[in-house]
């Protein structure tokens, strides 16, 4: 035993010195650690977010935004309204500010987001917003080092106060308010120098008036509709619900897919070359991940003689650019721009074959942009509107009752001009170098959105930040099973880039 240990010996060699003692031992802790100031240009680069400044940010956003104020009130004789109270002074504006936040710090970033994420996207009432107090609520998390840098920013609000893209516009002007801009401009408004602003109006008093169509002009649109519409009359293939809904039966799920910045122009690339654009692409590949899963034929009543596939795809439109809407103080407006309308999609038997290759892939693609072109180009694309709110309802109700079904698709495009990755921070508050330019910046790693959307709904969501694109999917698992969505998804993912691929090597 003992010339075993005199052996092994040599090792502790590591942590003590020849004469058996701690190396160093002798010296003071004052020795080994130094320290000094940083110097001006270096404090620059290091730009901590104080909570004041995050406290003065929300409040001058509320200013921007009055529907992040906004309270729902309810009457016995009368609809529920939406109410906002404009703050009479900056003290008050920063203490109901201060109430809407909700402060923490974290040791692990990535795990926290993920945690919220999955918090705010549970069913059960916690978290909840009381619509009687408050239609929004704001997270903010730093790390526990406040050296590091490292924030986490959140907003929690019902779908019926704003849509996603105007939803990444808050964060946007969040995060350019926090450099040092919401000083000034609670100063401003304080001061009488800016006008208050009002609650945007809602989406349906926008719209145009087709009650006073001449009978003929109508008709002529509904034979339009009709035209865009008629293969509902087929059974519709797609994703098939193997849960029943209950009030303990809620189980959300999200899977996301991030292609790298180089996988994302390859499938752009191959996309531009079909004249078609991802959002065309993914949505047909969702359709063909349902074909070429075994036995989907079978499943979804379909026999090996029929003609074709039918998928009916519900898409979200903004229809910002057919309205545009700003506010008195030229921000784009906090409110519900989105409008729904489907994409009926024949696919040939022959194309659910593997050895069909990617032709069939990019024909379907080009049919779901020439049927999306006729409906959202129409002259008629406003009565087209009012046609589909009764189809949407049965689609709804389709779904309820667990028939097969095809997933939402909402696409919020490339983030680059929404919802930029860096925000300079204003010389008073970060040195500036000799050229005179900001030396301090804050910078967006990444963009995650959970949804509580109704149980009964699967959603897609698509979008490309910072050159990296994304496809989210959410479902509940309590209707649709696990295995059946992975496998699935994993199919979809696999037919996207095996589109691309088909272009050219990745």
């Amino acid at each position: 035993m003992a010339s075993a240990y005199k052996e092994t010996a040599p090792a502790t060699s590591l942590f003590t010195g020849a004469d058996g003692n701690l190396p160093y031992m002798h010296l003071p802790e004052a020795t080994l650690t130094f320290s000094r100031p940083l110097g001006s240009s270096e404090l620059g680069w290091l730009h901590t977010v104080t909570d004041d400044a995050v406290v003065q940010a929300c409040a001058a956003l509320r200013l921007r935004h009055p529907l992040l104020v906004s309270k729902v009130a309810f009457h016995t004789t009368a609809p529920p309204s939406v109410v906002y109270a404009s703050p009479l002074t900056r003290a008050h504006a920063l203490r109901e500010a201060t109430a809407q936040i909700e402060f923490h710090t974290f040791h692990d970033q990535d795990a926290t987001t993920e945690a919220l994420r999955d918090r705010w996207l549970s069913p059960t009432p916690e978290d909840a917003l009381d619509m009687r107090n408050g239609t929004c609520s704001l997270y903010w998390a730093r790390d526990v080092d406040p050296r590091s840098g490292k924030y986490i920013l959140g907003f929690m609000m019902p779908h019926f106060i704003t849509d996603g893209r105007r939803r990444l516009n808050l964060v946007r002007c969040m995060l350019d308010l926090l450099p040092g801009r919401a000083q000034r401009e609670l100063a401003a408004h304080f001061a009488g120098e800016v006008p208050v602003v009002e609650i945007p109006p809602a989406l349906d008093s926008l719209l145009p008036d087709m009650g006073n169509t001449e009978p003929a002009e109508l008709a002529k649109a509904k034979t339009a509709f009709d035209e865009l519409v008629q293969y509902r009359s087929k059974p519709t293939s797609g994703l098939v619900p193997d849960g029943v809904i209950s009030e303990d039966n809620l189980h959300p799920r999200v899977v996301r897919q991030t292609w790298s910045a180089e996988e994302t122009k390859y499938i752009l690339k191959a996309c531009k070359a079909h004249s078609v654009t991802i959002t065309h692409l993914a949505n047909v590949a969702s359709a063909f991940a349902c074909l070429q899963r075994p036995g989907a034929a079978q499943v979804n009543g379909f026999s090996s003689g029929e003609d074709a596939y039918y998928f009916e795809l519900c898409q979200a439109l903004d229809i910002n650019a057919k309205l545009p809407q700003v506010s008195r103080n030229g921000e784009t407006e906090t409110a519900v721009r989105i409008v729904t309308y489907p994409v009926l999609l024949s696919v040939p038997c022959t194309a659910a074959v593997e050895s069909a290759g990617t032709i069939a892939i990019w024909d379907a693609a080009r049919q779901f942009k020439e049927r999306h072109d006729a409906y959202v180009n129409s002259p008629y694309f406003w009565h087209f509107t009012r046609f589909y709110r009764a189809i949407a309802v049965e689609n709804y109700m389709t779904q309820r009752a667990g028939k097969t079904f095809m997933p939402y698709m909402s696409s919020m495009g490339d983030l680059k001009g929404i919802l930029p990755t860096r925000y300079s921070v204003e010389a008073s508050h970060a040195g500036v170098n000799e050229a005179g330019s900001h030396s301090a910046e804050i910078r967006v790693l990444d963009s995650i959105a959970a949804e509580k959307v109704d149980p009964q709904v699967a959603s897609f969501l698509l979008y490309t930040f910072d050159d990296r694109l994304n496809l989210q999917f959410k479902w509940n698992a309590g209707r649709t099973s696990d295995n059946l969505i992975n496998g699935w998804f994993g199919r979809v993912v696999e037919i996207i880039l095996q589109a691309a691929g088909d272009e050219g090597p990745m």
